[in-house]
């Protein structure tokens, strides 16, 4: 069959999406021509059909400092968060060979980013292989001191652009308040993007709520939370199972998606998660859980619901996870969490915090207003720290069932 793209853009890219980038402008350049030069404003994002484009800068000195290429297939992360955010080009771009890029506005890739599951991973893994390949250069290159350091400073703000994308994945205070009016999230990652998640839904007669820790710290646990979180959504819609059922389709997704390019997955690639689905009408839950627990309050006393020992992910033994209906009463507080709370150091001799007092700390706060609630862990949190690096990411939620509407 004749294809009018190269081979890796069939197996990167839906077929809804290659018909939309059949409709892109396609720039020509010969070799050697700059497309983009400093300071130039750029609108538009490249995505390389044919050829390479050679990333680079001018030393003081007048010398070529190379960042990186682009090949066919890829497009540029500079470029990308230059585009979004707006600013002016920080570097230069030149045609290694003649090349064609087809050219894709700001609106239209954020347009896809939300509705092309392959071209929000696309985004994803450009920013983890860039982000690799920059740290690479920075560790055996002889530029200038002064260069090395801007260097870093282009891959800080990527990732913090990074961050923002996870930012906006995550459910709004609005979404949630109005699904579940009285409630507190303590979310805090321990670098600039963060492998714990929470997610929150309703769909139908029913309310999905979940906390997440994925594999990982930083930017590899960022891109994790960011397959998660999209799987999570997949799952959701026109779901009609338990919290088990949900659990078992999300593991099914993480392990193919690991699996497809990386044959030496590991058992500790996926995530631990606590998912709960509110039938407000009915006054009950499901409960589901891979490792991680959840705590409910009733009436003073603290109740911990156990999860399955196994993660979202390969497991020497993977098996149906265990869906827990539970009954709720009015006032019924509900703590869904990561282990970042529990797991860190401090304290007087550099211990862990511990889930015991970390329970205690849960049951003794519980009849404080949320807002309270909140500001109470953070300040126990905080001073147990104390100028100990943290650990880890850290979420904990709080929610009231009150027959939510």
């Amino acid at each position: 069959m004749n294809k009018d793209f190269p081979e890796i853009f069939y197996q990167n890219f839906e077929k809804k999406l290659l018909k939309e980038l059949r409709k892109r402008p396609v720039m020509e350049v010969k070799a050697g021509e700059d497309i983009f030069i400093e300071g130039m404003h750029v609108d538009v994002i490249p995505l390389v059909k044919q050829g390479k484009v050679m990333l680079y800068k001018i030393t003081p000195e007048a010398e070529t400092a190379h960042i990186y290429d682009v090949n066919q297939g890829e497009s540029c992360v500079i470029t990308y968060t230059t585009v979004v955010r707006g600013e002016t080009f920080p570097a230069r771009a030149r045609a290694v060979g003649d090349s064609k890029i087809i050219l894709i506005d700001r609106a239209t890739s954020q347009k896809w980013f939300r509705k092309y599951p392959s071209w929000r991973d696309f985004i994803m893994r450009l920013y983890d292989m860039r982000m690799h390949e920059l740290i690479e250069q920075n560790e055996l290159t002889t530029i200038q001191k002064k260069e090395i350091e801007k260097k870093n400073s282009e891959i800080i703000s990527s990732i913090r652009y990074a961050k923002r994308i996870q930012e906006a994945l995550l459910p709004e205070d609005e979404e949630i308040g109005r699904l579940v009016p009285e409630y507190f999230i303590f979310f805090r990652p321990r670098d600039i993007v963060s492998g714990d998640f929470y997610w929150v839904r309703q769909e139908k007669n029913r309310i999905f709520l979940a906390v997440a820790d994925a594999t990982g710290h930083g930017v590899p646990g960022g891109f994790m939370s960011a397959l998660g979180m999209a799987f999570i959504r997949e799952t959701a819609q026109n779901f009609s199972g338990n919290a088990a059922d949900f659990l078992n389709l999300v593991r099914d997704k993480v392990i193919e998606a690991l699996s497809k390019n990386d044959q030496e997955q590991t058992i500790s690639d996926g995530m631990d998660m606590s998912l709960i689905i509110i039938y407000p009408d009915e006054k009950k839950m499901d409960f589901a859980g891979a490792y991680n627990p959840i705590v409910i309050i009733r009436q003073g006393k603290l109740f911990e619901v156990k999860g399955d020992k196994m993660p979202i992910g390969k497991f020497f033994n993977n098996r149906s996870f265990t869906n827990k209906e539970i009954e709720l009463e009015e006032n019924d507080i509900i703590y869904m969490f990561s282990d970042g709370f529990p797991t860190q150091l401090g304290g007087a001799k550099g211990r862990k915090f511990m889930k015991k007092q970390f329970y205690s700390l849960l049951q003794r706060i519980s009849d404080l207003p949320f807002d309270q609630q909140k500001k109470q862990l953070e300040q126990t949190f905080d001073e147990w720290k104390g100028n100990n690096r943290q650990t880890d990411d850290v979420t904990v939620m709080g929610i009231k069932f009150k027959k939510i509407k």
